[in-house]
Order: structure tokens, then sequence, then C-alpha cells
């Protein structure tokens, strides 16, 4: 996942940009998550090979990835924070 790499290496080399790019990320997760659901709803009622258990794993995978997310953005915002208060600019 970009966001996760992205905001590990905003932390690590106080990166305002790539802090922001996890910041920008969420609406394509969103969109990829609502296609990936709508493929596989798709393929479950025109009776494809994927089955109702893959449709819950492949699920859980979209929401284990959104909580991923949501913590790799808590990272960005700290260092931005963080960014901030050391150089006493507002970095948006």
């Amino acid at each position: 996942m970009n966001a996760l790499r992205d905001a590990l290496s905003s932390f690590s080399a106080d990166d305002p940009v790539k802090a922001h790019n996890v910041l920008n990320t969420k609406k394509k997760l969103n969109r990829n998550a609502e296609a990936l659901r709508l493929r596989l709803g798709r393929d479950l009622t025109v009776g494809k090979q994927t089955n109702l258990g893959t449709y819950r794993l492949a699920m859980d995978h979209v929401e284990n990835l959104k909580r991923i997310h949501t913590l790799a953005k808590r990272v960005a915002r700290l260092v931005l924070k963080t960014l901030e208060a050391e150089n006493s600019v507002k970095l948006k």
C-alpha cells in the first residue's frame, strides 16, 4: 500500500510532500474498494467462480486496508504537525 510506505517515508525523512500524499489518497482507496465490491457482487450474481466466502474474504481485506490507511494518515498528520512546530510554518 503506497499510503503506508509514504507515511513511513515521510516519518523517517521528515518529508512533508509524502505526508500530504498520504492524506490525499482516501478517495482513490474508496473508489478502488467500491469497484472491487461491485465486480465481486456482479460475479456472484452471474455464477462465476466467485463464491460468498471469496467475497467476504476480499471485503475483509478491504476493511483491513482501510484501517491501515487510517493509521498511515495519523502518522502523516503527526509528521506535518511536528514539522510545522519545528519550523513555525504551516505546511499545507
